[in-house]
């Protein structure tokens, strides 16, 4: 499946090296993953020729399959086409076979025999399985490349350090993935400490707070005076306990002298 045997091609240039360099400023100015897919499967070629060039991730981190996420001169996949759907089984089956994060070149002759029928229709000639490794050892997916003609010793280095570089950019715009590094806790450190937060919540915790209040009589009852007046003093404190007969207070008693 795999060949080792290519055709020399000529060394790389100053203005290859300077393509490289362009190329990994350009990731890094990156926001999103869909800018990265599209370019990774189109500007590519501006330092490796290619035909076609197919971006396949794994849906989720947990899975083996590999599905085309987008295909060079493509504006929108279409993974029910028979050339998506060949493509994600090969590159399975490549992955089965080797897990390693080395760049994989196949003809027609290593091709395994199911997919062999099928080879001519799909792929020029020569196919390049560049997977895309990041620093931390995970394999994020990969780049699959074809074109009719073997590919060279020093465009497979170029694509080794591209792919690196690829990696670590599609990683870098993963919200999710980032804030995972920020903290620097594992999944399963995380569901602890969730599990910590909702059991806390159930603590009962006293509280208490300060505001205007007013008191008022449950069974309140008016005492009026039986004459009108001025009252010269009253004879009993506020909120104090008053027994029946008791004098509360005095009239001015001008208009009675």
């Amino acid at each position: 499946m795999i060949t080792a045997g290519v055709k020399p091609h000529s060394p790389p240039t100053n203005q290859a090296l300077s393509v490289l360099l362009q190329l990994e400023g350009m990731i890094r100015a990156a926001q999103t993953q869909q800018e990265l897919q599209f370019f990774f499967v189109n500007e590519t070629r501006r330092l490796v020729p290619y035909r076609q060039a197919m971006l396949l991730t794994p849906p989720t981190s947990s899975t083996q399959s590999y599905q085309v996420r987008a295909a060079s001169s493509v504006p929108v996949v279409d993974r029910t086409v028979p050339l998506m759907q060949w493509t994600e089984r090969l590159i399975q089956n490549l992955r089965t076979a080797s897990k390693g994060p080395d760049i994989l070149h196949m003809m027609e002759a290593e091709c395994p025999a199911e997919f062999r029928p099928d080879w001519k229709e799909f792929t020029p000639g020569y196919g390049l399985w560049c997977p895309l490794k990041h620093p931390g050892g995970q394999i994020l997916g990969g780049l699959w490349l074809t074109r009719d003609q073997p590919w060279a010793d020093h465009e497979t280095t170029v694509l080794q350090r591209l792919s690196e570089a690829y990696a670590y950019a599609w990683r870098a715009v993963d919200r999710s993935a980032s804030r995972r590094w920020r903290w620097g806790l594992s999944r399963t450190t995380m569901w602890i400490l969730a599990a910590a937060a909702l059991g806390a919540l159930a603590i009962p915790v006293p509280m208490s707070t300060l505001a205007p209040a007013k008191i008022v009589a449950k069974n309140p009852l008016i005492v009026s005076a039986p004459i009108d007046g001025v009252i010269a003093e009253i004879l009993v404190l506020p909120n104090t306990v008053v027994p029946e007969g008791q004098v509360l207070f005095r009239f001015e008693d001008t208009t009675f002298r």
